[in-house]
Parts: C-alpha cells; structure tokens; sequence
C-alpha cells in the first residue's frame, strides 16, 4: 500500500502542467501584483489627487477618515461637481468621490491612482458596513465597533511605502490565494480521469485492480490535497518572506481557511475529472470555474466583490473564492468570530459536498467490459 501511494505521489508531481498552474502561475502573478503596486512601497508615491463632491447628505464619518487621509493617501480638494469634472476630463485630478450617505466614485481611466481611490472606497464601505452591522446585531458593542473602524482608518497610513501604503491591495493578494486554492482542480480533474476505465489504458488496469475502490478513491483525494496545500503554503511563505505582504497573523485559522479551500478545488477537479463530459468540456470548466470565482472575488477588477454584495449578495455567500477572501478579511481586519464562522461553515459545506459527489463518482461507477 505505501509503495503504491508513492507511487501515485511520483505520478502525480509528474503532471507538469497542472503543477504550473497550480504552483509557478500564483506566485508569478504574486510578483506581477508586486511590481504593479511597488511604487506604493517607496518613497517617490505621490498622493492622489482627488476631487469630493457634497452631494445629498454629506457623511460625518466619510468626511473624518478623509481628513485623515488627506496629505497622505489622498490630495483632497472639495469641488463643485461641474468643476470636478472639468479637472477629471482635464487630468488635473485622478478620480471624483461623491460624498453622500453611501459615496461613490467616478474615474476616466484605469491605472495605479484609479484602483487606489476605488480600493479605498470599497474598504471604507465595506469597513461601514460592517460596523453597522455589529451596532445592529448588539447595540452596546457599537462603540467598540466604532473604535475597531477608527483604529483600521488609522493602519491605512500606517504601514510601508515610506509610512504610506494603503491596505486595500490585500484584497487582491486574498483573491490570489483563493485561486491557488482553487487550482487544484487540475490534479483533482487528472486524477478522477486516470479513475474512469473509459478515459485511458491506466484508468482501466487502476480499475480492475484488487484493491477496495473506496479506499482508492479517498487516497487520490489525499495525495492531490497533499500536494495542492502543499503548494499554497508555500505561496504564502513566499508573500509574507519574499514579497513582504502583510498575513494573518492567527496561523492555524490561516491555514485552516487554505486547506478548506484547497479541499473545494481538488474535489470539484475530482468530480469533472470523473464525469461524462467530452475532454474539451471538462478542460473549459476546469479554466472557467475557478477564473470566473476569483473574478467576482475581486481578482482582476479592484471592488468587484462591494460591487456584487450591494447588486447580488447571494453570490458572494456560495462563491468560494469570495469565501476564502471574506475570511482573510474578517481575520485580518475585524475581529468578528460570527462572519469568520460563517464563511468557514459555508466553505466547509461546499468542501463536504464536492468531497462526497467526487469519492461517490469514483467508487461507483461500472462497467460492462474493460
């Protein structure tokens, strides 16, 4: 049995490809992310020039963490709205913030300066609204909820790029690691193939082997949750050491949260790998899936999570992408153990669910002839 099992370790850690994405493309895309936002880590940052607008019923709590920024982060200067335009359309300021009872920001371009006003505006409403919610849930913890929001105001000046780095480009790095979680569907999908006798001579001869098909079955799933952990932790040795990203310091919840996501990426590789599907419909999910998740998760577009929580917020609780980043959120930002503890439950329940269907998929399926 242990021969076998290194055997299969050796085979697995033989698939290239899925060993690529899996492991080199994170931390690629880790190093891109850094040099993209490495002039926030200098000296030489400017602040963004920035036009606020009162409209409505301005917010006293917008206007006070603005005031904190301003010098620092942001270049804050109170227009008219016809003027702010005019300097937007003109290039004299990067973006143009809406303050009202929920403030919103309009841009021209992207680049640098966009995504800091936009990751900026979405920590703020989300850091509100979270507030909010602990003052409803438990009046008497609202002053405490107000001072947690005023201390995390004050740790967006606090940390690097010359006493000047802004801690909503966490969200993109969260993102990060919910799609490295995620790309174990690539060994998951190999695997659950090389378990359908009809899919190749290997599959055929592992299937008429005299071993239990259960036991099998739940030793593939080790071996590729194994290595995919494996490789996550080693991105996150990689961003804390290497790239000096600021993790969750409560490690054990850390991890915990990794290998619940890594456990929904192999099982769902699993389960495609072992269903009916022709080969290019399983490789076009195993790409889409996980690209699509993480983009409604906040990867590719700074605030597209805040945009789907006001729009859908339904998607962002059986999202598993955004489930892995909500619960870096809350462990690093806000000591809130009921929106951690959902998150965890949820992504627990789809780990438990993708788990059976796959072990299910490949322990039961027959054939006529081999």
């Amino acid at each position: 049995m242990g021969s076998m099992i290194m055997l299969r370790y050796k085979q697995t850690l033989g698939n290239l490809p899925a060993l690529f994405w899996a492991f080199a493309f994170p931390i690629i895309l880790c190093v891109l992310f850094h040099v993209s936002f490495g002039n926030l880590e200098t000296g030489t940052f400017d602040p963004v020039k920035t036009g606020v607008v009162r409209t409505g019923k301005p917010s006293a709590a917008f206007e006070e963490t603005v005031k904190r920024l301003d010098g620092d982060l942001l270049d804050v200067t109170y227009m008219k709205e016809d003027a702010a335009k005019r300097a937007l359309k003109d290039g004299k300021i990067t973006g143009v913030i809406y303050d009202q009872e929920t403030p919103r920001l309009l841009v021209t371009g992207t680049g640098i300066s966009q995504t800091i006003l936009s990751s900026f505006l979405d920590q703020y409403i989300k850091s509100v609204g979270i507030y909010k919610d602990l003052a409803r849930r438990d009046p008497s913890k609202a002053q405490r909820a107000a001072r947690v929001l005023d201390e995390d105001a004050d740790h967006i000046r606090e940390v690097s790029m010359g006493g000047k780095t802004y801690d909503g480009y966490l969200d993109f790095y969260f993102a990060l690691i919910a799609m490295a979680c995620f790309f174990g569907v690539f060994f998951g999908q190999t695997m659950g193939e090389e378990s359908a006798a009809n899919a190749s001579p290997l599959a055929a001869r592992r299937c008429v082997c005299p071993r239990s098909r259960l036991l099998m079955a739940l030793t593939d799933l080790l071996i590729c949750f194994t290595i995919q952990f494996t490789c996550v932790i080693v991105l996150l040795l990689f961003m804390r050491y290497a790239m000096g990203i600021r993790l969750p310091e409560n490690i054990p919840m850390l991890l915990l949260i990794c290998a619940l996501g890594c456990l929904v990426g192999v099982s769902f590789g699993l389960a495609l790998g072992c269903s009916r599907l022709k080969q290019s419909g399983k490789n076009a999910l195993a790409v889409t899936v996980p690209l699509v998740s993480c983009f409604f998760a906040g990867l590719m577009v700074g605030g597209m999570k805040y945009i789907v929580e006001q729009r859908a917020p339904i998607v962002n609780r059986i999202n598993p992408a955004a489930l892995i980043s909500d619960a870096f959120y809350y462990l690093t930002v806000f000591d809130d153990p009921r929106g951690l503890g959902i998150r965890l439950v949820l992504l627990a329940i789809w780990a438990a669910a993708l788990t059976a269907c796959a072990v299910n998929m490949m322990r039961r399926d027959r054939y006529d002839s081999i």
